[in-house]
């Protein structure tokens, strides 16, 4: 495996690096933020260059398209040929929109422009999720360089994830025949605590997502006339609120919206903790005095 991980290294400095830095500067805004993104043309950029790079690759059986149905964003469609039938397929998922940025911030005046900096590379997209593709595929050429075998390997990397996906389940439609005998599907769009592990995201927090209109009055009034009469719809919603959630530890509080954690997951946190020392505590720039919730690393 040392091997691997160093031809790995030096596959993707060499030739990945150099085109996710030209990966930095197209604006391939998610629909959400550019509901004009056909007109725009940045997720068609986006979408040609990550093809154009992955036919580069010395992969035999390699064949790369792009997936348009009409109304909906494109997708890039890879196939590998496996190198043994037994093998099944596999699926590797990823996507190349980005959200907008609001601004200059710690390394450069422009986002879009990328900066390296020691072994990073700051620049809009390139962790969410524009990396997904060359990883994937610079991991298929060095095993194919050293002669191992693999699957069947079909990778669609999408354009409209920071919208909540709305067209990746019509292009995994259209791809169905492809993913005969699926043995495992990789989501190339998570995070990890440091660079010296293979990180594996088992489970993530859910959301349940509610709109509450609240009213009280049939027109707008002075404040000055209404308060302290009218009763404050935000005092309302923040009752409503705490039906749900303990304001002062954030607990979850009906049952249904709890559920047991496996004991495994419950090891391995407390593994992870013991290992790293509070990891989750360290990843995030928290002001003084602020009290993380959880009582320790293995509970957060």
């Amino acid at each position: 495996m040392t091997s691997f991980f160093a031809q790995a290294d030096r596959s993707f400095r060499s030739r990945a690096v150099p085109t996710l830095l030209d990966y930095v500067r197209i604006k391939s805004l998610s629909p959400a933020f550019d509901p004009d993104w056909e007109q725009t043309g940045e997720i068609t950029k986006a979408m040609d260059l990550i093809k154009s790079w992955a036919e580069g690759a010395d992969i035999p059986g390699l064949s790369a398209r792009i997936s348009s149905l009409s109304g909906r964003t494109p997708a890039l469609i890879i196939e590998i040929a496996g190198t043994r039938n037994d093998l099944g397929s596999v699926l590797i998922y990823g996507h190349l929109d980005k959200q907008p940025a609001e601004g200059p911030w710690l390394h450069s005046d422009d986002p879009f422009e990328a900066v390296v900096v020691e072994d990073a590379i700051f620049g809009r997209g390139v962790a969410d999720d524009g990396y997904s593709c060359f990883a994937a595929i610079t991991g298929l050429e060095v095993l194919s360089a050293e002669g191992k075998d693999y699957p069947k390997v079909v990778i669609l990397i999408e354009a409209s994830e920071e919208s909540g996906s709305p067209d990746l389940e019509y292009h995994l439609e259209g791809i169905q025949s492809d993913l005969r005998d699926l043995r495992l599907v990789v989501c190339l769009d998570s995070g990890g605590l440091d660079f010296e592990r293979l990180w594996v995201t088992s489970s993530l927090r859910g959301n349940l997502v509610v709109t509450i209109d609240v009213k009280v009055l049939e027109q707008g009034v002075h404040s000055g006339s209404a308060g302290g009469v009218v009763p404050s719809s935000f005092r309302i919603l923040r009752s409503l609120l705490s039906v749900i959630e303990d304001e002062n530890t954030g607990r979850v509080l009906p049952e249904w919206l709890n559920s047991e954690i496996p004991s495994l997951y419950v090891d391995r946190s407390v593994e992870l903790d013991e290992q790293l020392d509070d990891p989750l505590a360290k990843a995030f720039p928290s002001v003084a005095g602020l009290k993380l919730m959880g009582e320790s690393g293995s509970e957060r």
